[in-house]
């Protein structure tokens, strides 16, 4: 299954320098921290267990496990907004496969996708309050995902000490 699963806009010039100094600096910020990991054999567990899972995290708390799961051939889905572009590239660069799509556009073809590499034991990473919001609310997305698979849906997130 291709990792791009629609004709995306071309990466403009603007786009690649604005997502490479993103990169460049979440890496460098996430090389400095002390990293304690809770349960991440279990979540190893699931995947593996369940073949695939439904990983999700809130919009704005992304980048520490964002970036302590790349390069694995996850999936994400991402809305086709200007935004969505830069985060496209983002999660392109740390090795994630991307569907476009969101409740107001291309949201059932998106949908399918997301089910198809589910079903193929795919990861996806998935933001549950979604790109409307409110903030911190979940919708229906991932359940929607898990009782269509049965894929678990598990949460991953990142807390700092001293924040």
């Amino acid at each position: 299954m291709k990792g791009e699963t629609e004709k995306p806009r071309p990466v403009t010039v603007k786009v690649k320098l604005i997502v490479g100094a993103l990169v460049a600096l979440v890496k460098g910020i996430c090389a400095t921290l002390r990293i304690t990991e809770i349960g991440r054999e279990e979540m190893e567990a699931a995947i593996r267990d369940n073949g695939g899972a439904i990983l999700v995290t809130w919009h704005g708390r992304t980048m520490v496990p964002l970036w302590r799961v790349q390069n694995r051939g996850f999936w994400a889905l991402i809305s086709l907004s200007k935004d969505g572009d830069l985060q496209a590239e983002n999660f392109r660069r740390l090795g994630y496969n991307i569907v476009r799509g969101s409740t107001g556009r291309r949201g059932a073809a998106a949908t399918r996708e997301i089910l198809k590499a589910l079903e193929a034991g795919g990861v996806l990473a998935f933001t549950p309050d979604g790109p409307r919001g409110p903030a911190r609310v979940a919708q229906e997305g991932a359940i929607y995902f898990a009782k269509k698979t049965g894929r678990p849906i598990i949460a991953v997130g990142a807390a700092a000490s001293p924040a």
